[in-house]
């Protein structure tokens, strides 16, 4: 705290006296402050990394879904992978927003969380047969991921063709796949093939319909 010090001498003059005054106020004031340690912090110098949650230079973002196709009624998990202008993971708490072309086909939840590990994940819950569109943005930066979804199968018809055939032979398996309005599912709905006795010949074990028919082939064995 600065103090005044007045020091007076009969015998000085005005002028004097005013020098001396200044001089010991000075004096005066430096002591005190020097009475005090400083509140600056020790200055530093290196590398360090910056693990805050403030805004980060995002360079790149790409989408994944877990599941490319669901019935009506299923879920996806939804992943977007942030990148920063260096290609490393952003900062833990990146902001992400989520969201879908066409609410009429499912939600997603939740609509804005943050990264961990630079990944931030939402649930996209199928609601209408269709393909929706999802968008995750991060920043300015954003980027997509389609996914089906399939109305829920009803039926399930197989035949065969011939219906019989010998060691060696072959015969064409047809799946005609119906939804619960009777339609055929869209195009692209994964069938899989199996056989009670597998000693008996071998089939393909998975095909996709177009115009809701899947055809695998089976090889007597």
């Amino acid at each position: 705290m600065m103090r005044r010090v007045f020091i007076m001498h009969k015998n000085m003059s005005g002028k004097l006296a005013v020098k001396l005054f200044l001089f010991l106020l000075v004096v005066a004031f430096l002591s005190a402050c020097g009475s005090k340690s400083s509140s600056l912090p020790p200055s530093s110098s290196g590398t360090g990394t910056d693990t805050g949650t403030g805004s980060a230079v995002v360079g790149t973002v790409s989408v994944t879904a877990t599941l490319a196709s669901v019935t009506v009624g299923g879920s996806s998990s939804i992943e977007a992978t942030v990148k920063d202008s260096n290609g490393g993971n952003v900062p833990d708490g990146t902001a992400v927003a989520f969201s879908v072309s066409d609410s009429s086909f499912g939600a997603i939840t939740p609509l804005s969380t943050t990264t961990v590990n630079g990944v931030a994940s939402a649930t996209f819950t199928a609601t209408t047969a269709g393909t929706v569109t999802i968008t995750a943005t991060a920043g300015s930066v954003s980027n997509t991921v389609s996914v089906s979804v399939l109305d829920i199968v009803a039926t399930v018809t197989v035949t065969t063709t011939p219906a019989s055939v010998t060691v060696g032979g072959s015969s064409s398996i047809e799946a005609t796949v119906k939804d619960s309005n009777g339609g055929n599912v869209p195009n692209g709905t994964v069938v899989s093939f199996s056989l009670s006795d597998s000693s008996l010949g071998v089939i393909n074990p998975q095909a996709n319909t177009y115009n809701g028919v899947a055809t695998a082939t089976f090889k007597a064995g």
